[in-house]
């Protein structure tokens, strides 16, 4: 059975180079969740449900059109290589939270929250954690992005 959709963009969709040297201190936060491919979502308000849900199509999509591509290419994608989403939140409810199974993990900081790891996705609340507003890190990324990520062959569309 075919699903139609309309066609989706990511916010960000990073790729580190494998030798990047990125002081930590310089980003933060930003440097770790950027230290394997990720994409980024930020929202300028706190997003609905069905915002959070379509975020995670979006990777599901990607991770989809990413591995067949891979196949072609006759490149292995280990799972490790699978972009990670980072949902970047104003603000997030414990009610949210709580309905997308979201838990703290005691090596991150605190306003950093982690689904499921199958679903290889993080939400930021910088109302508790390190980051600013999700534009200021979805510049900064962008700006170090252009500065350090490999060469990509393609166009990946999601």
């Amino acid at each position: 059975m075919e699903i139609p959709g309309e066609a989706r963009q990511a916010d960000v969709y990073f790729v580190p180079k494998p030798q990047s040297t990125t002081s930590s201190t310089t980003l933060g936060l930003l440097s770790r969740i950027t230290t394997t491919p990720c994409l980024l979502e930020p929202f300028r308000n706190p997003p609905t449900l069905t915002e959070i849900r379509n975020c995670l199509l979006k990777l599901l999509l990607l991770q989809a059109n990413l591995q067949p591509l891979a196949k072609r290419d006759n490149i292995t994608l280990p799972e490790t290589q699978l972009p990670q989403l980072w949902i970047l939140v104003p603000s997030a409810s414990k009610k949210t939270l709580n309905g997308f199974a979201a838990c703290q993990k005691t090596s991150w900081l605190k306003g950093v929250y982690h689904l499921p790891a199958h679903l290889k996705t993080g939400i930021d609340d910088p109302d508790l954690a390190v980051l600013d507003a999700g534009e200021k890190a979805a510049i900064i990324l962008a700006e170090q992005q252009e500065a350090n990520t490999v060469p990509i062959k393609r166009v990946y569309g999601i």
